[in-house]
């Protein structure tokens, strides 16, 4: 080989390396632009912000969201939550706005929540006109036991009572009942109080109609009223002694003999009226019923205006009725008879004419322990007896 052939060679090889190297040299620089693009990539994925929905859906006060879920719309697409996914977890005993954290399907989202109360307190027991009767009534405490407020999720609310008195009508009050739950929200409840006050003498005299129309499970005092009336005899004794002193006049005798006779036969139909009422007021006889309340068994007509019936029926605080009796004297009654939540003997009278349910003890002074449901029974069950005998 001469020298300029190796010449040649050699110039082939230098080229051979060099472009070897620049081959390597583009390789490494390509390598090292496509990490750089993967690295900006990332960082963009890392900074990127998270979307914000906003929730135009209105959880209420109380509600159990456990299985409840909300829509989030992004653009062409829409996707199904779960409120018990979000973070922190929502609190529907808390009213107000509060911000949450949700993580689905590697998107993160900004979610805001309100919470709102719309539900007012509900009273219960109010009517237009509620009726007290007697001589001195506290109306607040009487109106506490017969009213009370509602709310669908805190239970039970204190009600405030405002009563004035009507200045053009005596014994007639206005009242204002205002309930507010725990958010603040108020319901307020307006009414007419009217007090019926029974004085002494007509009180007097309703004992006496009371003990006149008791049956024989409580007439141990209308035995005893009727003593007196035996005792009739007893005035005449001087007539008696008048006929020792004539003994000779015998005849005069015989013309007093009569007047003796005349207390026995008074003393016949007491005994068989010591339990009914005394006298025939000249009240309309009754009709004949229909439709008697179920167990009502008549025991004993006593006049043809008045009518005693067996009847057993418990009341819902305890207490219970054992005998009615329908009269058809003063526009119409019915009277039940019974003892109350205390085992006391009661008597209660429904008056056709006012449609209205009165009631006291027998024997101890005060008034029987009854319930508001037990008041509405008595009620209804007097009305029911009178509308069998066609009075209302």
């Amino acid at each position: 080989m001469n020298k300029r052939e190796l010449n040649q060679h050699t110039k082939k090889l230098l080229v051979s390396i060099v472009t070897i190297v620049v081959v390597i040299i583009a390789i490494a620089i390509g390598v090292f632009m496509n990490k750089g693009k993967e690295v900006e990539s990332n960082e963009e994925i890392d900074t990127k912000e998270p979307i914000k929905v906003s929730i135009e859906q209105i959880v209420e006060y109380g509600d159990d969201i456990a299985n409840k879920t909300f829509t989030i719309h992004m653009e062409d697409l829409t996707k199904e939550a779960n409120f018990i996914d979000l973070d922190p977890t929502v609190d529907t005993m808390t009213v107000g706005t509060t911000e949450h954290i949700l993580e689905m399907e590697n998107e993160i989202f900004d979610v805001t929540v309100v919470v709102e109360d719309t539900q007012n307190p509900q009273f219960k027991g109010v009517k237009d006109v509620i009726e007290f009767e007697g001589e001195e009534v506290d109306i607040e405490k009487e109106l506490r036991k017969l009213i009370n407020a509602q709310d669908p999720v805190d239970g039970e609310l204190e009600v405030v009572f405002e009563i004035e008195e009507d200045k053009d009508k005596g014994n007639n009050f206005h009242v204002t009942a205002d309930a507010t739950d725990k958010n603040g929200n108020k319901t307020t409840e307006s009414f007419s109080v009217v007090v019926k006050t029974v004085a002494k003498e007509e009180k007097e005299e309703a004992d006496k109609t009371v003990e006149e129309s008791k049956p024989t499970s409580v007439a141990s005092k209308s035995e005893n009223d009727s003593k007196p009336k035996q005792e009739k005899p007893r005035q005449e004794q001087p007539k008696q002694k008048e006929q020792k002193k004539e003994k000779p006049k015998q005849e005069e005798q015989k013309k007093e003999t009569p007047k003796q006779e005349k207390p026995k036969s008074e003393n016949k139909p007491k005994e068989k009226e010591e339990n009914p009422p005394a006298l025939d007021t000249g009240a309309p006889p009754l009709n004949n019923p229909s439709g008697l309340p179920s167990g009502a068994t008549l025991s004993q007509e006593l006049l043809p205006s008045y009518h005693m019936y067996s009847y057993s029926k418990s009341i819902p605080g305890g207490g219970s009725i054992t005998s009615v009796d329908v009269s058809s004297d003063y526009g119409g009654s019915a009277t039940m008879i019974g003892t109350d939540n205390d085992g006391n003997n009661f008597i209660a009278r429904y008056h056709v004419n006012e449609d209205k349910i009165g009631y006291q003890m027998i024997g101890p002074m005060g008034k029987p322990n009854f319930t508001p449901d037990d008041v509405s029974l008595l009620f209804e069950i007097g009305r029911a007896f009178a509308r069998a005998y066609g009075m209302q």
